[in-house]
């Protein structure tokens, strides 16, 4: 008897709590928005051939430009005043491709330096042709020539670099085709983009009127053909309602919808513009340089660490060549300008995806790995650009995310990265030391006082201190799971964790703080999978690390 009683105790204690009793409701995920929308992913797109059209003329300035005699020169980082202008832009060009292949090393380029219309057109021509439905990249500089006109045209040469010969945007879009990105680093460029999509309802309105004219005289000849036949059979009468619908529209012109879709895609073709309207490069900072634009979009490194320096002034204190000394490896994120670019894209990302709408961050920043590596600089171009006094442009127009807070911890992290650059030419006796939250100089005579002492041999020549960006980002993520009030939103710093999976140190804290966010329900796990967790998840499966599983495990179930 007293058995019994405690089995019943037993059943009765255990069996009764609330998890137990309580009713199940499942979420619904049709109620869910954006629910479907990291599949998109999927659907990659690469830019397999790059035109880079330079009109230059080095060493004449356009007729509507009067530039100083001290003004900023360089392009691609080329100095054009230590050689003859000839030799000068054939450096330009070489020194662009290559580091657009290090954006993109697999695309096919091709260069047009001071190039005539037919130029031009073989160029695009051949680009689109190889390219296939693939996107082309089309790279204007038109430092060398007047800015474009009202009429939509800009100027490229004759064949002896004597004058300028317009070219019209609608012609260019015809030779570039469909799907195409854009860069403009020109004056008024803003002029273009609004012409460009002028032209693209026009290339519209044409292919409706030509298209309505092929389906009439489609129409007059079977008619005709009709006519001159003794009579259809009961077979053609039923492959003729299958080619013509009840409405008499052509439905069986399947290459002809295809081609509508295409000119449609005019107005989606991506551009990138250096300012708007009317406004005129900055030419007037001599330590800038010229295709300040365009070195923001494809070198966002030095063109950050080079308008901070100018910034605090503190240029002076290290060699001409700094910019383009910075120790490390672009790939190497356990070297300075790897982590550099690390934390760049990890900032520029968690901008985007706070400040763009879910469809935009996908089709700009998760589809296309060149296209996203030029938005994430574009980011940065808005703000550097606007301190100089132009506003870029872009197709699609983006929001202005120039004053975003993240920006504040991107200026300290130059700062850091001055400061290690500063050691690494300095002696030992005048090295600067970071911690958390101090900067002391060692010298011999008087030793620094601190909580925690750091050796003399802390920071070497070939060491540096490393930011501490990634772990804040991840104590951030992790006060927000514990305290965060309205948890149906994701926090800002969801990109910045999917950067940590990187990182071998912080990966399995990373993927237990992302295990603990998608038991939060249906909609994190959509968050989740929009920033584009989806791919990492499937390599780091694939990874033998036993510490790895029981969060790969979890996560991967809720999906």
């Amino acid at each position: 008897m007293p058995l019994q009683m405690n089995v019943k105790e037993k059943q009765k204690v255990w069996f009764r709590e609330a998890r137990h009793i309580e009713e199940i409701k499942g979420a619904f995920l049709e109620s869910l928005k954006n629910k479907d929308d990291w599949r998109k992913i999927r659907e990659r797109m690469k830019t397999v051939s790059v035109a880079l059209v330079l009109c230059l003329n080095v060493g004449v300035d356009p007729p509507d430009i009067k530039k100083p005699l001290r003004c900023a020169r360089k392009e691609a980082w080329v100095d054009p005043s230590t050689s003859n202008p000839q030799r000068s832009s054939q450096k330009i060009g070489q020194s662009l491709q290559k580091i657009y292949e290090k954006l993109q090393p697999r695309a096919r380029y091709k260069s047009a330096i001071d190039p005539t219309v037919d130029c031009v057109r073989k160029l695009c021509t051949s680009m689109r042709r190889n390219a296939k439905d693939e996107r082309v990249l089309f790279h204007f500089n038109g430092h060398g020539v007047p800015k474009p006109s009202d009429a939509g045209e800009i100027w490229v040469f004759d064949k002896n670099i004597t004058q300028y010969i317009p070219l019209s945007l609608y012609d260019l879009q015809s030779w570039m085709g469909v799907p195409s990105v854009y860069l403009w680093d020109c004056n008024s460029a803003g002029t273009i983009l609004r012409m460009f999509m002028q032209f693209a309802d026009d290339h519209s309105i044409k292919w409706m009127e030509d298209y309505q004219a092929m389906r009439d005289r489609d129409r007059l000849a079977q008619q005709q053909q009709h006519y001159n036949s003794p009579g259809p059979s009961i077979d053609q009468i039923n492959d003729s309602n299958n080619f013509y619908g009840s409405n008499g529209n052509d439905v069986a012109s399947s290459g002809a919808s295809t081609s509508s879709h295409s000119v449609q895609t005019f107005k989606n073709c991506i551009q990138l513009g250096a300012c708007s309207v009317g406004e005129t490069l900055p030419f007037h900072c001599a330590d800038l340089p010229a295709d300040l634009f365009t070195c923001c979009l494809i070198t966002p490194i030095q063109t950050s660490l080079l308008c901070h320096m100018l910034k605090l002034g503190v240029k002076s204190r290290f060699p001409q060549n700094i910019i383009d000394d910075i120790p490390g490896v672009l790939t190497d994120r356990r070297t300075l300008l790897g982590e550099l670019n690390w934390i760049f894209t990890a900032i520029t990302d968690t901008i985007a995806w706070s400040c763009l709408s879910r469809d935009t961050f996908q089709k700009l920043f998760r589809q296309d790995l060149l296209i996203a590596s030029l938005f994430r600089s574009f980011l940065l171009a808005q703000r550097i650009m606007l301190e100089n006094g132009c506003h870029v442009v872009s197709t699609p127009e983006l929001p202005s995310v120039h004053a975003h807070p993240l920006w504040e911890y991107w200026d300290y992290v130059l700062d850091l990265c001055i400061a290690n650059m500063y050691n690494l030419l300095q002696s030992k006796e005048s090295i600067m030391y970071f911690t958390r939250t101090d900067c002391y100089v060692g010298t011999p005579s008087l030793k620094p006082i601190f909580l925690i002492e750091l050796p003399q041999s802390a920071i070497t020549e070939s060491e540096y201190a490393y930011s501490w960006f990634f772990i804040e980002q991840l104590q951030a993520f992790e006060v927000w799971l514990k305290f965060s009030v309205d948890k149906n939103e994701p926090p800002q710093q969801l990109p910045v964790v999917l950067q940590v999976l990187l990182s071998q140190i912080h990966r399995v804290r990373a993927l237990e703080l992302l295990a603990r966010f998608v038991d939060l329900g249906p909609w994190a796990v959509v968050s989740v999978l929009t920033v584009g967790i989806f791919p990492y998840v499937l390599k780091l499966l694939q990874c033998g690390t036993r510490e790895l599983r029981p969060a790969l495990t979890f996560i991967w179930a809720k999906y």
